[in-house]
């Protein structure tokens, strides 16, 4: 009797398990495979899905530098009012090296459900794939609205940003072999 019991007490806890993965917190972005062109301008928004009620947290970045710039951060103060607008919120950034850390969200009357959470402005730079990863920020730790650290409780997706050469226009290569055969005319006079 005692080992019935306890298969299905294991299987309560197992499908109890399964349930509450299916609704795990994720932080992913609005767009996960990005084509532009070198010289273009675009935004990525980073949002969070099934959450708890949540205070606030902090994301980390990194790209490849060499391919993409960040132009600027903003936070949604739509869901997350209590922004100070000091710069801290928006992260240290580092093009250099291709990192974004330490980005802040913070709000009193509480998140949930499904939300944005911010817009990074980027520049493509140079051509080839860079990665856009994404972690918790070690300094902005995500909070439910009773101040439990709920950060191992989220996952975290990635993107793929690819920059492409601008292609020249074939009237280009036509302007070009006109002018070509007009010098090379002028040249046997």
């Amino acid at each position: 009797m005692d080992y019935t019991i306890k298969r299905a007490f294991m299987a309560v806890c197992f499908f109890l398990l399964g349930i509450s993965n299916i609704h795990a917190a994720t932080v992913g972005f609005n767009n996960s495979a990005i084509s532009v062109n070198q010289g273009d301008s675009f935004a990525v928004i980073v949002q969070g899905t099934n959450f708890p009620d949540i205070s606030g947290g902090g994301l980390d970045f990194t790209f490849d530098p060499s391919v993409v710039q960040i132009d600027s951060v903003v936070i949604n103060t739509d869901t997350f009012e209590f922004y100070q607008g000091n710069g801290v919120e928006e992260g240290v950034l580092d093009n250099m090296s291709g990192t974004l850390t330490d980005t802040a969200f913070n709000t009193v009357v509480g998140a949930s459900g499904s939300f944005d959470i911010m817009t990074i402005n980027f520049s493509a730079t140079g051509v080839g794939t860079s990665n856009l990863l994404m972690s918790e920020s070690s300094m902005w730790l995500f909070a439910d609205a009773f101040g439990n650290l709920i950060g191992d409780q989220i996952s975290y997706d990635t993107a793929s940003i690819t920059v492409s050469a601008i292609p020249v226009p074939a009237a280009i290569w036509l302007f070009l072999s006109g002018f070509v055969a007009l010098v090379g005319c002028t040249a046997k006079k």
